[in-house]
């Protein structure tokens, strides 16, 4: 970042206050944070807690998202950019805290892929869970996103007090690794002692239709194996894994709690492999269908042939193809946690109907809407946060018989 000009700004409470948009976060349509077609291809966030109070924000911009400019008094290409940090109680709340103003200019990069990294340093108490909503602007073009990020600083083995960074020593940004990618692992501040490590290799389920009752099943918290890792000046040496599933990092055994990464195969969240294209078509296909897709002497000639016959012509069928295969790399990317996110409530429903139109959101909630938010025959999902000590984005869907015949409807519309 040393090419740019950052400025640090600190603003009141009054000017927030001006805003004209509903202070309440749970009464804002949020759809923007499924749909990059509203927004920048970025940014991506990191929290690390380091101290009782002290925690930093590690940030990335792809610099060719935004516009360069130059004024009549200053002939030069620049990109100028906002990032506006405002720390809140809750979804509910009013912003408690003076909002953090990062003001980036940068001329160097024009016309060029550039990733911007930096970091900021906030104060958030220990004990407490708080809310950051992240508000990116190009100044020049006036286009702007917001983000929001849960600070989760209450017990402090917690996942955020540890940090994963990639070789290049930017944080990984993602709760997931690929095989035999490399990475550091910073432990919680003043952990002196091994970290514990516990692997998990589960063959979940995929979800069930939203009409379908789910019965579940407790997990088994006992590992299929476990290990230790030795730390130096706070931190592992370089780690790469190839076996898939998850790897849970303890400072304290005694707790569930802890940092984990994600190994969901080599290309993840990309869909690469012939079983990759196969295994989503489970939402789309009758039992019998998928069978004999499975049993087929070539699985991909056979998966062409179904989108084929299914869709009547070819154009037709490339179409389709490369629409289901992207809503899968995107609910890979937006709902995995120890499932591929392709796999999860949040992951079918986003395939199956597409982006919603609106997204209220709330600290252990989200309610999805397909048409008018006011009109009372819109289709609507609702999801509730589940407490998992492996990661904070696991929700599950409040099912209904009622969405049976929607259900069947939307499938029958990808198989013509």
């Amino acid at each position: 970042m040393r090419s740019s000009i950052r400025y640090l700004l600190f603003c009141s409470l009054w000017v927030i206050g001006s805003c004209t948009v509903p202070y309440e976060l749970s009464q804002r349509n949020l759809s923007v944070l499924y749909d990059e077609k509203a927004g920048f291809t970025g940014p991506e966030y990191a929290l690390h807690h380091l101290s009782d109070s002290g925690s930093v924000l590690y940030y990335s911009l792809q610099l060719h998202d935004f516009s360069y400019q130059k004024t009549e008094t200053d002939p030069v290409y620049r990109a100028r950019i906002r990032l506006k940090v405002l720390i809140r109680d809750s979804y509910e709340s009013k912003p408690v805290e003076d909002s953090l103003i990062v003001l980036i200019t940068d001329s160097a990069h024009f016309q060029h892929n550039y990733l911007l990294t930096d970091s900021l340093l906030l104060t958030l108490p220990t004990g407490y869970e708080k809310l950051l909503e992240l508000v990116l602007t190009d100044m020049n073009s006036a286009q702007e996103v917001t983000h929001y990020l849960m600070a989760y600083k209450v017990y402090e083995g917690d996942q955020q007090f540890f940090l994963a960074r990639g070789l290049d020593g930017n944080p990984l940004y993602r709760p997931y690794i690929t095989e035999g990618e490399a990475f550091t692992l910073e432990a919680p501040s003043g952990h002196t002692g091994n970290l514990l490590v516990r692997y998990y290799h589960r063959a979940f389920p995929i979800a069930i239709p939203p009409f379908a009752v789910d019965y579940g099943e407790s997990f088994d918290y006992r590992e299929d194996s476990l290990f230790s890792l030795p730390l130096q000046d706070g931190k592992t040496g370089v780690l790469a894994f190839r076996r898939p599933g998850f790897y849970h990092f303890q400072a304290d055994s005694s707790r569930k709690e802890g940092f984990t990464l994600f190994l969901h195969g080599i290309d993840f969240p990309r869909i690469t492999t012939v079983d990759g294209t196969l295994e989503p078509l489970r939402y789309i296909t009758t039992s019998r269908e998928y069978q004999a897709l499975t049993s087929a002497a070539s699985i991909k000639l056979a998966i062409d042939s179904f989108w084929l016959e299914n869709c009547g012509n070819i154009n037709r069928a490339r179409a389709q193809i490369a629409k289901y295969y992207n809503r899968v790399q995107d609910a890979n990317r937006y709902f995995t946690s120890y499932l591929e996110g392709w796999k999860t409530d949040r992951g079918m429903i986003y395939m199956i109907f597409g982006p919603p139109t609106h997204v209220f959101r709330d600290i252990n909630t989200e309610n999805w809407v397909y048409g008018d938010a006011g009109y009372s025959l819109s289709l609507r999902f609702s999801f509730v946060r589940v407490d998992n000590p492996f990661t904070y984005n696991d929700f599950n869907l409040y099912r209904n018989p009622t969405y049976k015949e929607v259900w069947y409807h939307a499938v029958e519309n990808w198989r013509r």
